[in-house]
């Protein structure tokens, strides 16, 4: 239970949500789904994110970005903390990581030999991205590169590969679709930044809310959230998505917040408080009423 604890479980919603939406667009436009296929995809991705989140806890215990960080808002920063209270030793979060990654990469492995090698490719950038956000020598979240990572392994390539495994093609439609969870899981990252950016400059991590400052990085949200719903939108125009997708514009409600909060203060912990949680349920809404609508909207061909 303790290592269950230390992976995260209440953010898994960030790998499942690709997952599930990429598969209820495949069953509106395919008129059907392999439900077996679809789980497994959904299996490696759960496996392959808590091995992401102990391994960031493990390696930025080993930086001292997470010994150094007083103003994380619990739970959304600052991480797992469950090295910092004694509940689990550094190296046992490193071994339990490395098992989740090896049994996520091998449910990748079974799905790249039985539907296509392109979830090879997929999955290798996937396996070493992940590994790498924090781990030595390339820290990729350290230089800059952590909130394109994020977008890329929890928006684009699950959702082009779960369309890839129960379909065994890519389409442009679903390249569309996958901007706007890419956007919002990098608004999560981005907003839950901002309480930590001291400790991290400290250390050297230098992601991009570091770089640019909080001030400018409270307006770059505003953008990202913005291009969210307006591609959303013009997946709707253009018939990618049903109409009733729009009802997912519920989500400008707490991206609003979070925006608000940030602009007005960027560097108030209270406003960190507000805008963490209000992070999250933006890309929360926008995926679970984007899946039920799609499952509802019965098949786009009849």
């Amino acid at each position: 239970m303790r290592f269950l604890l230390a992976a995260r479980p209440a953010f898994f919603a960030a790998s499942l949500a690709p997952v599930l939406v990429a598969g209820a667009y495949v069953r509106w436009s395919e008129g059907k789904v392999d439900v077996g296929l679809w789980i497994l995809v959904a299996v490696a991705m759960v496996l392959l994110h808590a091995a992401g989140n102990l391994l960031n806890d493990y390696f930025d215990s080993q930086s001292g970005a997470d010994e150094l960080n007083t103003c994380y808002v619990s739970p959304f920063t600052g991480g797992g903390r469950a090295i910092q209270q004694g509940l689990v030793q550094a190296h046992e979060v490193l071994f339990v990581a490395l098992l989740c990654l090896a049994v996520g990469s091998a449910i990748g492995l079974y799905l790249a030999i039985t539907q296509g090698a392109m979830i090879f490719l997929l999955g290798v950038f996937g396996g070493l991205s992940l590994f790498f956000y924090t781990a030595p020598p390339l820290r990729l979240g350290y230089r800059g590169l952590g909130e394109i990572i994020i977008g890329l392994d929890f928006g684009i390539l699950p959702v082009l590969g779960t369309q890839y495994v129960l379909t065994h093609h890519f389409t442009l439609p679903m390249f569309v679709l996958s901007l706007p969870i890419a956007l919002l899981i990098i608004g999560v990252l981005w907003v839950n930044q901002f309480p930590d950016a001291d400790a991290d400059a400290l250390v050297g991590k230098r992601h991009l809310v570091v770089v640019w400052g909080r001030p400018a990085s409270a307006l770059v949200a505003l953008i990202m959230y913005a291009a969210t719903f307006l591609l959303t939108a013009i997946a709707v125009a253009m018939t990618w998505l049903p109409v009733v997708s729009l009802l997912s514009l519920a989500a400008a409600l707490p991206a609003a917040q979070a925006v608000q909060a940030l602009v007005l203060g960027p560097d108030d912990p209270a406003a960190w408080r507000k805008a963490c949680p209000a992070g999250v349920m933006a890309h929360t809404v926008y995926s679970v009423v984007l899946f039920v609508t799609l499952l509802v909207a019965g098949h786009a061909g009849a």
